[in-house]
């Protein structure tokens, strides 16, 4: 029996936990509850459990803090958490201390609970633990094979190496390459490990595959984890369910969209097919918008894997002012690429028109704006966007802010900055997000926060920050409002947090800007 132990402040959800189902059926036993984090870490070497499943807001000691004390010493134990929708920014928190699997206490149920005991159970079981020699020898095979080959690069199966006889025993395995761009804001903290361990773990997680060997990585920005594991658990349609559930936990855990590309069902010494399907089934996706693609559906490229763009109508077209008849040429050029599903032409097609509009701004000796900053041309953009549509759309504002600097109208901002600046201009005062300017503006946040930091040289969280010290400074000068009232009149969450954030960007308090000001009015009547 695997031994459980359960931490939650609310004796009617501790209650629910143990009478949902019938624990020794599948092979656990509660050894004990206890309702916060402080008696449960002073249990845990008495009764050495193998789960915990604990609440992450109690009082005493709350559920991070918990798993924090865990990690530290070590401790052997499969970490379940208890989450509400509104608890995410926690539970991206746990994830990253080790946390593998998660309950909504809103969708409770016996199949919910059967469902995690069952993954945990290939955990506990199936899955080799990092130390295993067999593991290790796994992983050194499939980071070997993907080692030279950047993402989104055609990986040809026989430039890879079938795996020595042995290594992989199951009769059938399966290869899932995920992708995804990590919306990280130029002011984060937190190092990019942990956003990678979090992905990991929804990943690994998410998927009934005994024998799994996973390898992640990082390339310009985005994170790649690439999966080997045995079919002998699962099926297609299973399989199929499993991805799309790490699509949606993808979203809501770390607030990324991921691609993923599934193999088909093949015997070991077969692995290099695999893997060359599952990064062509994951690249496909990138022109069908699908979020998972299998690689039996996907659409093979046809004809040629180049595509012409010309310069000299680009330059026409601009010279003339034709905006108009230029996005027409830019969209039939995209419509070309989706047609080809070739990444490899998509690449030139890039370079061809971020190379031309340099050439346009250095003929007409164009001035550096902010919509025309020495970012915009750098060709290694293209790695950060997630699909075909957003990189048309970025070579089309590109364009569209050259023909508003040629024609000296504007602000010289994209047309997506400006909307979002206008957002901001509008909105400051309210509680406003990246993900409520990126809707406002019809873009990814992801895609945004990009752009915004492209294009303004900082990070959106730190632009919004300047407007509303700015807004505060006015209100500081010209009214009698209180801290807390100018506080609340600019978007900010709190006094406190207000005056903290006034002073370390003005580097003196509310009360002594205030002051200082009026002193010096008084003085210069």
């Amino acid at each position: 029996m695997k031994r459980v132990l359960i931490v939650d402040d609310e004796y009617l959800v501790r209650l629910g936990l143990k009478s949902i189902i019938n624990w020794n059926v599948y092979g656990y036993q509660i050894v004990a509850e206890t309702h916060n984090g402080q008696e449960a870490l002073a249990l845990i070497d008495e009764i050495q459990p193998d789960i915990l499943i604990t609440d992450i807001k109690m009082q005493v000691m709350d559920g991070i803090t918990l798993l924090e004390e865990i990690r530290k010493q070590k401790k052997d134990i499969v970490l379940v958490i208890l989450t509400n929708y509104d608890e995410f920014g926690f539970a991206r928190k746990a994830m990253s201390l080790g946390v593998t699997h998660y309950l909504l206490k809103s969708e409770l149920s016996e199949a919910s609970l059967v469902e995690v005991l069952r993954n945990i159970s290939i955990d506990l079981s199936s899955k080799p633990k990092r130390t295993d020699i067999m593991w290790e020898a796994r992983h050194q095979y499939l980071q070997g094979q993907l080692f030279g080959f950047p993402p989104n690069e055609s990986i040809s199966a026989d430039r890879l190496e079938a795996p020595p006889a042995g290594l992989f025993t199951h009769s059938e395995y399966v290869a899932i390459k995920c992708g995804c761009i990590m919306n990280m804001q130029a002011d984060d903290v937190e190092p990019m490990d942990k956003p990678m361990q979090t992905l990991q773990s929804i990943v690994i997680s998410s998927l009934t595959l005994p024998d799994a060997t996973y390898c992640t990585s990082m390339y310009q920005g985005a994170v790649y984890l690439s999966v080997i594991g045995s079919v002998s658990c699962t099926t297609m349609e299973r399989l199929a369910e499993q991805c799309a559930l790490i699509v949606r936990n993808s979203k809501n855990y770390l607030d990324v969209s991921i691609r993923m590309g599934v193999s088909e069902f093949l015997s070991a010494p077969l692995l290099p097919i695999l893997l060359s399907q599952a990064e062509a089934a994951r690249s496909d996706g990138f022109f069908s918008e699908r979020s998972v693609t299998f690689f039996r559906d996907i659409t093979v490229p046809c004809g040629t894997d180049r595509i012409n763009v010309s310069h000299s109508k680009i330059k026409r077209l601009l010279y003339r002012g034709e905006r108009q008849s230029l996005t027409a040429y830019i969209h039939q050029i995209f419509s070309e690429l989706r047609e080809l599903h070739s990444y490899a032409a998509l690449q030139s097609v890039f370079v061809d028109f971020i190379s031309c509009a340099k050439s346009v701004c250095e003929e007409a000796s164009l001035r550096q704006t902010a919509g025309l900053s020495q970012d915009k041309f750098d060709y290694a953009v293209l790695s950060k966007m997630h699909s075909l549509d957003r990189v048309c759309h970025y070579i089309i504002e590109f364009y569209a802010t050259i023909f508003d600097v040629m024609s000296n109208r504007g602000n010289y901002h994209s047309p997506t900055i400006a909307k979002c600046l206008h957002y901001i201009s509008k909105h400051y005062e309210k509680s406003i997000t990246l993900e409520d300017a990126a809707k406002a503006a019809n873009i990814t946040p992801s895609y945004l926060s990009m752009a915004f930091k492209q294009e303004m040289g900082i990070s959106f969280v730190q632009y919004l920050t300047q407007i509303r010290i700015a807004k505060s400074e006015a209100l500081l000068l010209d009214t009698n409002m209180k801290i807390y009232e100018i506080a609340e009149k600019v978007g900010f969450p709190s006094p406190y947090y207000f005056s903290k954030v006034f002073k370390e960007q003005k580097g003196i308090t509310c009360k002594e800007y205030r002051e200082k000001h009026t002193l010096s009015a008084a003085q210069a009547e």
